[in-house]
């Protein structure tokens, strides 16, 4: 399952299945008129972080919290930056897309790791 993590304030694209959406009014309202959504979807704030970045790292962290079996999380609203990449590194392999997205596929274990390297 992929999970879509939503930064752009004013959200006009389709919602897919799991979904976080960052919370502004516009998107709550849509959020809220939306029923196909899974359960684990949700509203998020980025406002008590000091950055963007650590605001994204926290998001993300949390999303594969809620979804622990999820493949990857495509980020949207936000381009891949090394300050970015600085706060997953270790956790994730990160992909950059089109303009102001990206994914973030979480890394397999080390044990995991070193089986298939062999």
């Amino acid at each position: 399952m992929d999970v879509s993590a939503i930064f752009k304030k004013d959200f006009r694209g389709e919602l897919g299945e799991a979904v976080w959406l960052v919370d502004t009014p516009e998107n709550r309202n849509r959020f809220e008129k939306s029923c196909d959504l899974d359960p684990n979807s949700a509203l998020f704030s980025v406002n008590g972080f000091n950055t963007l970045q650590s605001g994204l790292a926290e998001t993300v962290w949390s999303i594969h919290d809620h979804y622990p079996d999820l493949d990857k999380i495509i980020v949207i609203g936000v381009k891949l930056s090394a300050l970015i990449a600085k706060e997953l590194d270790g956790d994730y392999i990160l992909e950059g897309k089109k303009m102001g997205s990206f994914a973030a596929q979480r890394m397999a274990p080390k044990s995991r790791l070193s089986a298939v390297s062999h």
